[in-house]
């Protein structure tokens, strides 16, 4: 599960009996960058979790680095921790923190 993710959760006698994912897609996460596909507009991120997600880019995506620069993918490096945020599963903007 992606760290972000909507869920809702039903609890029982202290316990949680159902957890249903409703939005992974409209959602902001963060991890640090592990690769970046500048070809096919992709980035895969590790989350705390230890879990890796690919995400693609959206058109017009905004790229921003940590000094607020605009920036395009071809900058984005490998170890970054960056916060994206998703509409409709994919990156609309990416955020180096």
């Amino acid at each position: 599960m992606v760290i972000g993710s909507e869920v809702e959760a039903q609890i029982g006698n202290g316990k949680a009996k159902n957890i249903e994912i409703i939005n992974d897609e409209d959602i902001t996460v963060s991890g640090t960058v592990t690769y970046v596909s500048t070809s096919s507009k992709k980035i895969t991120i590790k989350q705390l979790s230890g879990n890796e997600f690919s995400y693609y880019l959206r058109d017009g995506a905004s790229l921003i680095d940590n000094s607020s620069h605009n920036i395009s993918l071809y900058d984005v490096d490998e170890g970054w921790d960056v916060q994206l945020v998703l509409v409709g599963g994919k990156v609309s903007r990416l955020t180096q923190e």
